[in-house]
């Protein structure tokens, strides 16, 4: 029998430690991802690995919806309590699910 066995991830180490470690996503480099898209075009972006949601935030806070997935528990309720500081309506923007790219 074949077995896969997983890679350790961030969450091995805690969503504190994520976010201390962790670059965040500027809003330049966020646009080049997305492929700059016109002004005021929005688009529905899927956040494979979203971890705490630093790039969530970036891509919500430009106008995006975003559908934030990651697989440990503690990072998806570290990006949900971040996500109440964000500006109104920001975190309307966010759907935050538990899961993995194989779920997808």
């Amino acid at each position: 029998m074949h077995q896969t066995r997983r890679a350790p991830t961030a969450s091995t180490h805690g969503a504190v430690l994520h976010d201390e470690v962790r670059p965040g996503w500027s809003a330049e480099v966020v646009s080049w991802l997305l492929g700059s898209p016109l002004s005021g075009q929005r688009l529905a972006v899927l956040d494979l690995g979203a971890g705490t949601g630093l790039g969530t935030q970036t891509i919500a806070t430009l106008g995006h919806s975003v559908t934030a997935v990651d697989s440990s528990a503690d990072m998806l309720s570290a990006l949900r309590t971040s996500c109440q500081e964000l500006p109104s309506g920001v975190d309307d923007r966010i759907t935050a699910v538990g899961g993995s790219a194989d779920s997808c």
